[in-house]
């Protein structure tokens, strides 16, 4: 029997209390759309996709509301699809654990595809979302321009994918990962702001490419690599610009960050650690023009705990790097080493022979070099010696000066 046999009760237009203005119950009933009322069943066992689209779908215009879920488990076979081609708003909102949607199959649980970037409020917040196929995910948002996943647990292969968008906001959420080669706990491009989420056991935590990222807070353990930038949804090496990465807890990664192809990078405040046998706490190989600041390893690193073996341009700023294993604290390059700037940082001295300083040097610059037996410093330095120098660049004699 509906409500609207007892039309009087249903149409009667009245106040709530503590409000003003007087409403029907069908108004109010309305006011969020329940997958329920549209036969959903949220016993873990009935296939609910139908159900679920149609409250979707309830109507063809760009306003879909707030999609509910009561407390249940509602099981999707196949994608729950949001494709409006315009100013799409819808939200996705659950009870939190209560309400979960689950599925078993390759794709994603809430998939949006068009990759057409179009503006609206598109939310997912309060859900738990398990998707235990082998190749399967969670959530995909692409061609939206700003959108948000908040106080969420999620479980996958690729867990959310968010690209061919920007001004993503991931805030709060459980992020349970499979380390199998080419997963993800979140893959972004373009102005992506993860804030206070949990990662565990994720091939990649965070992958990144393009431009903008943020990483505030929270905390990435048991993965393969915690945060990796610079790489593709396809694995390819593709720049990373402009990725801020401050106070992220990084434990027992084999890699914590990984700085594959990367410029303007600044991570802050990042102490990698754990109590188990791991590969690098920081790995700087692709990274120019980035700084490190008052970052730690701690912990039993194979290769190193800050491995700098590379030719970009760096700076470590109050740096402390520690290793218990069989790697060095730091692996500093062998060559260019010109190009990395310690500064208070229990780094070992970087020095390259006379012939190895920049060739463009700006005043000021600061470099050591592995002897000061060359003609230019032989009256500076007292005869010359064998020992590391410290020397830095005279812009007004356009010379490198000891001290």
């Amino acid at each position: 029997m509906s409500f609207s046999a007892f039309p009087i009760a249903t149409s009667q237009a009245i106040k709530a209390t503590g409000t003003t203005s007087p409403r029907s119950l069908l108004d109010r009933l309305g006011d969020r759309k329940s997958v329920k009322d549209f036969g959903a069943i949220g016993n873990g066992s009935a296939d609910d996709t139908a159900a679920i689209q149609a409250a979707v779908d309830w109507t063809s215009g760009e306003d879909r509301g707030i999609i509910f879920f009561p407390p249940g488990t509602y099981k999707a076979t196949s994608a729950i699809t949001f494709n409006y081609d315009g100013e799409h708003s819808i939200i996705f909102e659950g009870c939190g654990d209560l309400s979960t949607l689950s599925g078993n199959f390759n794709g994603y649980i809430l998939d949006r595809s068009n990759t057409n970037p179009t503006g609206g409020i598109r939310v997912i917040r309060n859900l738990k979302i398990s998707n235990a196929h082998a190749t399967g995910g969670c959530i995909r948002f692409e061609g939206s321009v700003a959108g948000s996943v908040e106080n969420c647990f999620l479980n996958g292969y690729r867990v959310i994918t968010a690209i061919a968008g920007n001004s993503w906001h991931i805030q709060n959420c459980n992020i349970v990962g499979s380390t199998s080669a080419g997963a993800w706990g979140i893959m972004a491009a373009n102005a992506v702001a993860v804030i206070n989420c949990d990662f565990q056991a994720c091939a990649h935590g965070i992958r990144h490419y393009n431009t903008g990222l943020q990483v505030i807070g929270g905390r990435i353990e048991t993965c393969t690599v915690g945060i990796m930038l610079g790489q593709d949804e396809s694995g390819n090496s593709t720049q990373s610009t402009g990725a801020l990465v401050a106070a992220t807890s990084m434990e027992a990664n084999q890699t914590g960050i990984d700085l594959n192809s990367c410029s303007l990078a600044n991570i802050i405040g990042v102490h990698a650690s754990g109590g188990v046998s791991m590969v690098r706490g920081f790995y700087c190989h692709g990274a120019s023009f980035s700084i490190l600041n008052a970052c730690a390893t701690s912990g039993s690193y194979t290769t190193a705990g800050f491995d700098a073996d590379c030719n970009g341009g760096l700076v470590f700023n109050g740096c402390q790097g520690a290793s218990s294993g069989g790697g060095p604290a730091w692996l500093m390059p062998a060559t260019a080493g010109a190009k990395i700037v310690c500064v208070g940082s229990n780094n070992p001295t970087i020095a390259v022979a006379f012939a190895d300083l920049p060739g463009s040097p700006v005043g000021g610059q600061r470099n050591f070099i592995t002897n000061c037996s060359h003609s230019t410093f032989a009256t500076d330095a007292d005869g010359g010696g064998t020992a590391d120098v410290p020397v830095y660049y005279n812009a007004a004699t356009a010379s490198w000066k000891v001290g």
